[in-house]
C-alpha cells in the first residue's frame, strides 16, 4: 500500500541538539515494568487505508496504513515485538539491566527547549493508553478545514492535555511538552513489512536502529506497530515466522510492543498466533464506525458485543484478554466508510465516541489506542475536532 510521509519543520518546534538527560519510569504492563526514555513526532502521518474490514484473514479492515485495500503483498507498515516483563536496555545514552530503567540521553528541544527536560520525569504510573500523534502540518500551524488530512500542534497538544497515558510519537522532539502534561512516550513506527525476505530479526534490528537515530535521547519502552499483513499472514507460514521473529528479537532488547493486526475475529492459525503473544501484544484493529453505532441507536450493549467478539476469537487461538490492546479511529470520515465517523452528524460523532467508550471500558481490553484524529474527510471544523477530542478524553480508557 502507498504510504504518505509528510515531514514538516514548523516554527517553534525545531529540533536541536540534543544533551545528557533523564529517563522516564518503568512503565506498567501485565507481567512487569520496564524502563526507556522518551520521545515525540517526527512530523509525519499516515493515513487510513481503504480496505473492507478483515474478519479472520479478509481483505483490509481499514488498515493503520495509508492506500488501497490491505488484502495482498506486504507493504503494509508497523514495527513490532516487545517483551512486557524486560526492562530498558539501550537508548541514545547508556544500556540499563534487564527489568530496570534504562539509563538516558538528550531530548531534542520540544517546544523550543535546546535540551532534555531538567528535573526528573513525570511520576507513574500511567495507563496503558496510547494516543497516535505524529504531525501532519503546513506552515500555518493550524489545519483548515478542507484539508483532508491534516495534524497540527494544536491537535497534538489537545491530546496531551490528557494527562498520565502516553503519546505514540516518531522521533524524539517534543519530549518536554509531553513531560510537562504528565506524560510518557511510545515509538509508533509506520513500516513492519520491509525486506520480508531477509527475515524478522534482520528487519527488527534496522527498526531498533532507527528508533536509536531517532530518539538520541534513549529509546522509548512501548513501540505501536503498524502492521500485520492481512493479505499474508493467513495463508503464508514464512510471513508468519517473520512476524514473530521481528517480535521476539525486539523482545530481547527489552522493547515492549503492540503490534496491530486488522482481524476482528481471526478463525486459524493458533500456533502462530500463541507463539507471537510471548512475545508483543496484538493490537485488535476492530473499528466500529458513528454511522454503525447511531444505527444500533447508540447501544453500549450492541457495540460490547462487536468487541467481546475479538476477545472471544483470540482467546480460541491462544492469545488471552492479558495480550490485547485495541485500536479505535477517530477520523472525520465520510458516509459509507466502515472505519471514524462514517458520514454522521456533529451529535451523532460525539454519542458514537461516548458509546464506544463505555463499551470498551466493560469488555476490558488490557490496553488502548487511538488513531486517526488527521482523517477530515467531513471539513470539521477545529473547534468541532477539538470538542470531538473533548468528548474522547472525558472516557475512562482503557
Amino acid at each position: 500500500m502507498p504510504l504518505r510521509n509528510c515531514a514538516v519543520l514548523i516554527a517553534g518546534w525545531v529540533a536541536l541538539a540534543c544533551g545528557a538527560g533523564p529517563n522516564e519510569p518503568g512503565e506498567p504492563s501485565v507481567s512487569g515494568t520496564s524502563g526507556g526514555a522518551s520521545g515525540v513526532d517526527d512530523g509525519s502521518w499516515q493515513s487510513a487505508g481503504t480496505g473492507g474490514k478483515a474478519d479472520g484473514g479478509a481483505a483490509g479492515q481499514g488498515s493503520l496504513s495509508s492506500g488501497g485495500s490491505s488484502s495482498g503483498g506486504a507493504a503494509s507498515g508497523g514495527s513490532a515485538g516487545g517483551d512486557p516483563a524486560a526492562g530498558g536496555t539501550a537508548g541514545g545514552g547508556s544500556a540499563g539491566a534487564a527489568g530496570a530503567p534504562g539509563a538516558g540521553g538528550g531530548e531534542i528541544g520540544g517546544g523550543g527547549s535546546t535540551a532534555c527536560p531538567a528535573g526528573s520525569p513525570p511520576p507513574g504510573p500511567v495507563l496503558l493508553r496510547f494516543d497516535t500523534a505524529t504531525l501532519n502540518c503546513g506552515a500555518s500551524n493550524v489545519c483548515a478545514p478542507s484539508d483532508g488530512k491534516c495534524f497540527c500542534p494544536p491537535d497534538f497538544d489537545g491530546l496531551n492535555a490528557l494527562t498520565h497515558h502516553l503519546m505514540a510519537v516518531g522521533t524524539d522532539m517534543h519530549k518536554a511538552e509531553i513531560w510537562a502534561a504528565g506524560n510518557q512516550q511510545a515509538v509508533y513506527v509506520n513500516q513492519l513489512n520491509v525486506d520480508v525476505s531477509a527475515g524478522g530479526a534482520a528487519r527488527a534490528s534496522a527498526v531498533y536502529a532507527k528508533a536509536q537515530a531517532d530518539f538520541p535521547c534513549g529509546v522509548p519502552s512501548w513501540f505501536i506497530v503498524n502492521e500485520i499483513s492481512a493479505g499474508n499472514w493467513p495463508s503464508n507460514a514464512s510471513y508468519r515466522a517473520f512476524v514473530i521473529d521481528f517480535a521476539k528479537t525486539l523482545s530481547g532488547l527489552g522493547r515492549k510492543v503492540v503490534i496491530a493486526a486488522p482481524f476482528a475475529t481471526p478463525g486459524a492459525n493458533a500456533a502462530s498466533w500463541s507463539e507471537l503473544q510471548k512475545y508483543a501484544y496484538v493490537g485488535v484493529e476492530n473499528y466500529l464506525s458513528g454511522a454503525e453505532v447511531n444505527a444500533s441507536g447508540n447501544s453500549v450493549a450492541w457495540c460490547q458485543a462487536r468487541y467481546q467478539a475479538s476477545v472471544d476469537a483470540y482467546a480460541k487461538l491462544g492469545v488471552p484478554k492479558a495480550r490485547l490492546f485495541l485500536f479505535e479511529h477517530f477520523g472525520n470520515t465520510g458516509a459509507g466508510v466502515e472505519w471514524g465517523r462514517g458520514g454522521v452528524s456533529v451529535a451523532g460523532w460525539h454519542n458514537a465516541i461516548q458509546t464506544r467508550a463505555k463499551a470498551i471500558a466493560a469488555v476490558g481490553f488490557t490496553g488502548f489506542i487511538s488513531y486517526g484524529w488527521a482523517n477530515n474527510d467531513m471539513a470539521a471544523t477545529n473547534a468541532e475536532r477539538s470538542a470531538f477530542m473533548q468528548t474522547y478524553k472525558s472516557a475512562s480508557l482503557p
